[in-house]
């Protein structure tokens, strides 16, 4: 269960930086087509970057000398993840169902005063979750999986970003 919260948590994740990645680039006053448009190419992203990382975590736990002792590790570390996580998806997912809902004025305070605070935010989080887990577990092969997990998620929004620069050009 705990392996399912993680990589939907990324998948979850890579949407919102789709539409990180998408925002303040159309001039469309209605943007809704565009920002699920750029929704969708985030989740996309995190489904293939978390299918590919799953498949190498499935190899590392079985190349080491015990896969489940490796494979209880690995659940350890995700369950002190989630800890740091899921308060922050939860912050993050309300303001985000607030979103649509709310008036072009909200919505502008919302962004300004909410989700500006979060993007900057969310690099020290994802950094600290994956920390906190390797503090908890000493294990090398969780370190090498914390450490491409955080690689990957945080690559996610910049590539997308140049993706809608290409497409704008």
């Amino acid at each position: 269960m705990i392996p399912i919260a993680l990589v939907t948590l990324a998948i979850a994740d890579a949407g919102v930086a789709g539409f990180r990645a998408a925002a303040g680039r159309n001039p469309l006053i209605d943007k809704r087509r565009y920002y699920r448009s750029a929704i969708r190419a985030g989740c996309s992203m995190g489904v293939t970057v978390m299918g590919v990382l799953s498949v190498f975590l499935v190899g590392v736990i079985w190349l080491c000398g015990d896969p489940a002792i490796t494979y209880s590790e690995f659940t350890a570390a995700g369950r002190v993840m989630l800890l740091v996580y899921v308060p922050f998806a939860v912050l993050t997912g309300t303001m985000l169902a607030v979103w649509p809902a709310a008036g072009v004025q909200l919505r502008g305070l919302l962004t300004v005063l909410v989700f500006g605070p979060i993007t900057l935010l969310r690099p020290f989080v994802i950094v600290g979750g994956a920390l906190a887990a390797c503090l908890s577990v000493r294990s090398a092969p969780v370190w090498i999986g914390c450490g491409l997990a955080v690689l990957a998620t945080l690559l996610t929004e910049p590539v997308l970003g140049r993706s809608h620069r290409a497409r704008l050009m």
